[in-house]
C-alpha cells in the first residue's frame, strides 16, 4: 500500500473512486472504497475503515461480485475487531462467517488462504 504510506494511499483510494463514478464504473468504485477502507485502518482510523468496507460490501453484493464482497466484508470485520478488547465482537464474527460461506465456492490458492485466515481469527474471536 504506498510503499507503506497509507496517507498517499487514501488519497489515491479517494481520487479513484471519484474517477470511477464519473465514469459509470460501479465495481471499480466499490473496489476503491475498500481501498480507502484498508487505508483508513493502517492509519487506525477503525470507524471511517469500517464505513467504506461496508459500502464497498453492499455494491458488490449488488453487483452480485462475490469475490470482492467477500473481501470487503473481511476488511469490515477487521476494522469492527480493532478497537475491541478480547477479540471480535458478534457483527465481526457475522460478516466473517458470511465471508466464509461466499469464499467456499472458490478453490484457488488465495482464497484458501483468506479462508485460514479468517478461521484464525475467528478462533482468536473464541478463545
Amino acid at each position: 500500500m504506498a510503499d507503506g504510506r497509507p496517507e498517499d494511499a487514501l488519497v489515491s483510494y479517494q481520487r479513484a473512486a471519484v474517477l470511477h463514478r464519473q465514469l459509470g464504473d460501479r465495481s471499480r468504485e466499490a473496489r476503491a472504497w475498500n481501498g480507502t477502507g484498508e487505508a483508513y485502518g493502517r492509519l487506525g482510523r477503525f470507524e471511517e475503515a469500517a464505513a467504506f468496507h461496508r459500502r464497498a460490501a453492499a455494491a458488490h453484493r449488488e453487483l452480485n461480485d462475490g469475490w470482492q464482497m467477500a473481501t470487503a466484508l473481511d476488511g469490515l470485520a477487521t476494522a469492527l475487531r480493532e478497537p475491541e478488547e478480547g477479540g471480535a465482537g458478534e457483527e465481526a464474527r457475522r460478516h466473517w462467517g458470511e465471508a466464509l460461506r461466499v469464499l467456499a465456492g472458490y478453490e484457488d490458492g488465495r482464497a484458501a488462504a483468506m479462508r485460514t485466515r479468517i478461521n484464525r481469527a475467528l478462533e482468536a474471536a473464541e478463545g
